[in-house]
């Protein structure tokens, strides 16, 4: 069993620039992974706090700090895999190619962007889905975790549950 596609794009919800979207943050993606996930709820409630008591600009800020100038810490997965060389040409135009194939509009970000991937995950077939998480998403949520250090940041607790649901989703195929 891999989670609902409805689940994956609340988890991309998470993981996209705020602007305009807390509303949907606050009301309905966080409660849609904690519905799948509940055991994220210690992950997850930094982030869905900060997003109840601060106002729309303080979160759009928090983002832009945290992901845009950090390298170690930006959500273009292909980057940490392959840093800017051919290899991550090849995954961003097949991504990109699968985007289409799932109508799935990439926005502003890259194709290789964590929230471009995991709506992917969630509507792709399960071998897709499955090489999309062990070989793209967990490797590469590894290497941003480690860019936090110790910065007690919402964004990191969020994306630490991420990653614990990729291994709760393996888990699930190794069972059966």
């Amino acid at each position: 069993m891999h989670a609902d596609t409805a689940t994956w794009d609340a988890f991309a919800g998470l993981f996209a620039y705020p602007g305009g979207q807390r509303e949907r943050l606050r009301g309905e993606w966080g409660p849609r992974v904690l519905t799948r996930f509940p055991e994220l709820e210690p992950a997850l409630t930094p982030l869905i706090e900060l997003v109840e008591q601060r106002g729309e600009g303080e979160c759009e800020e928090l983002f832009t700090r945290t992901f845009d100038g950090s390298a170690e810490r930006a959500l273009e997965l292909g980057w940490h895999l392959h840093g800017e060389n051919y290899a991550r040409g090849a995954l961003l135009v097949r991504l990109r190619a699968m985007l289409r194939a799932n109508e799935l509009d990439e926005g502003s970000e890259l194709p290789d962007h964590v929230s471009n991937v995991l709506r992917l995950i969630g509507r792709v077939d399960a071998t897709t889905s499955r090489a999309l998480q062990e070989q793209v998403l967990a490797p590469a949520l590894d290497k941003v975790l480690v860019g936090f250090g110790e910065d007690d940041n919402p964004y990191k607790h969020a994306l630490a549950g991420l990653r614990e649901a990729l291994r709760e989703t393996d888990g699930e195929r190794s069972a059966t």
